[in-house]
């Protein structure tokens, strides 16, 4: 329903902000702007806005004469206010939802889309958890088909799944990769947002949090747990090993989350010099591996054993 009345608004919107874009092309006597200099607001992805908070940080450092303003919001709002052109640029973990895809096309609006690394959709729990291992079938059964993850297992309490609310790009997720883009079938706990979340399974022992990689990878107060899955030759993945990103590179985990910068505009300005940096600057690809993520400019070198928690 959330989802629903936000793309019924979203298209109510959307000739006001394309007209507002047209306007705002005429002549105006505006300070001038380089890919290293000016002011902008980003809109990032709520789940990963610390992790871009530190690069902008280092960006500004390296160019001081930028300012940029990272605001984190849910997916479906970032989307939102570039489709309204409200927004020059935005960072997103999901790709478009169908609503949003074909008011794409429907006014031929073609953005240009940079990836800065891979990220990974993890369910991470409290260490007393009863569980280490899920298989994907038996997750597409608790999401596409309503089934009790307790009753799966044969566990004696219940347990919640939790979740960060619909308009976020890890529910998005989780539909994409179970459910085809459908509702969950599975009454998950909705929560304002991914650090809600995070602190909601800290302190809950029976509660199963949704999130990314890059949030708990580097955290020993949760645990992970190890999927297994059928990859695309048929053969069976054995969840022998915790997800890290040396999986991501091997093409041994399913749950692969690109994490790309949108802009409103294919000009050398600002947002797309902030952009460039997030992409292939050595901080920038130095810091998503130390992270635990993939970036896109760089080479991953595996060490056996390496995927091992």
């Amino acid at each position: 329903m959330v989802v629903r009345l936000f793309s019924l608004l979203l298209s109510i919107t959307i000739i006001a902000g394309i007209l507002t874009s047209c306007s705002s092309e005429q002549p105006q006597e505006e300070p001038v702007e380089t890919p290293t200099s000016g002011k902008v607001t980003i809109y990032c992805d709520e789940a990963v806005a610390p992790l871009f908070d530190s690069l902008i940080r280092k960006f500004e450092a390296q160019y001081p004469e930028a300012q940029v303003d990272l605001q984190p919001v849910a997916a479906r709002q970032a989307v939102g206010k570039l489709l309204q052109g409200k927004a020059r640029a935005v960072i997103l973990c999901r790709e478009y939802l169908r609503d949003e895809d074909s008011l794409l096309k429907a006014y031929h609006l073609n953005f240009p889309v940079i990836t800065f690394a891979k990220d990974a959709l993890v369910f991470y729990a409290h260490p007393s958890f009863p569980l280490d291992t899920i298989s994907d079938q038996q997750l597409k059964q608790i999401f596409r088909e309503g089934t009790p993850l307790e009753k799966l297992f044969g566990l004696r309490d219940a347990v919640e799944i939790v979740v960060p609310n619909q308009l976020s790009s890890i529910y998005a997720n989780l539909t994409q990769f179970f459910t085809d883009g459908h509702s969950l079938q599975y009454p998950v706990k909705l929560l304002p947002n991914s650090d809600s979340v995070y602190r909601y399974v800290k302190t809950h022992p029976l509660a199963l949090g949704v999130g990314y990689l890059s949030q708990v990878v580097l955290d020993s107060s949760v645990k992970m747990l190890r999927v297994g899955f059928v990859d695309t030759t048929g053969a069976y993945v054995p969840p022998t090993r915790y997800p890290h990103q040396s999986l991501i590179v091997l093409g041994l985990y399913p749950y692969v989350v690109p994490i790309r910068g949108v802009l409103r505009e294919d000009v050398r300005n600002l947002p797309w010099g902030v952009f460039m940096f997030l992409e292939r600057d050595p901080q920038a690809t130095t810091f998503y591996k130390e992270k635990g993520i993939v970036p896109t400019f760089a080479v991953i070198k595996i060490k056996v054993g390496e995927s091992a928690k």
